[in-house]
């Protein structure tokens, strides 16, 4: 399976979605469950509804995530 990278560009304003593949190699997290269970905990941002059976999140919700968990790290 080919792997697609999607590169933002700020002067577009172009925020990408992120699916759950992304998500999960983003994280590191291990499985979907661990992503649930850190959004009931209020510790990860909760997805946007892409349709019917389709969730995502927007990069930009990620990357703020992370700069929190590494700013606890110092």
């Amino acid at each position: 399976m080919k792997q697609h990278q999607v590169n933002s560009n700020p002067s577009f304003g172009f925020d990408p979605i992120l699916r759950f593949p992304e998500v999960l190699r983003f994280t590191g997290a291990r499985s979907r469950q661990t992503i649930y269970n850190w959004i009931s905990a209020g510790n990860f941002p909760k997805p946007i509804s892409l349709g019917a059976n389709s969730i995502g999140w927007l990069q930009s919700d990620c990357e703020e995530w992370r700069q929190k968990k590494l700013s606890h790290r110092q």
